[in-house]
């Protein structure tokens, strides 16, 4: 067999190829699934240390450097979520939460108090916009 053929192989019957990005591929139990994805600024750049705190439970998730979390959930449920980061405001979000893993993106704001908005430096090089 040809290394072309036995590599397509290994990706579709054992699943050993490259995979994609922080997505979720641990098994759960059944019942269980996941949410996970990134916590960004407004420029989109990955916030770490953003805390993902799930509504009337003990679980949460700290971001990591790049901005994701992930947090392991009772499936076919919804769930309420508050995302907070220090000199950013709170956002609280509510999912449904199916049988597959669910991507869920949060977009925190700068904090500004009294109007008073601190000067920001993006933790990344904002992406630029193509005319």
């Amino acid at each position: 067999m040809s290394k072309k053929v036995t590599f397509a192989l290994c990706l579709v019957v054992a699943g050993c190829g490259p995979k994609p990005d922080f997505v979720p591929f641990t098994v759960y139990a059944t019942g269980e699934t996941a949410v996970y994805g990134y916590v960004t600024d407004l420029y989109s750049c990955g916030l770490e240390d953003a805390h993902v705190v799930v509504e009337n439970s003990d679980l949460r998730a700290l971001t990591n450097s790049r901005g994701q979390y992930r947090l392991r959930l009772p499936a076919s449920t919804s769930h309420g979520f508050t995302v907070e980061k220090s000199g950013f405001n709170q956002v609280s979000v509510r999912v449904e939460v199916g049988a597959n893993p669910l991507r869920h993106d949060v977009q925190l704001l700068s904090e500004c108090k009294d109007g008073n908005c601190p000067a920001y430096k993006p933790p990344c090089q904002a992406a630029r916009m193509s005319e």
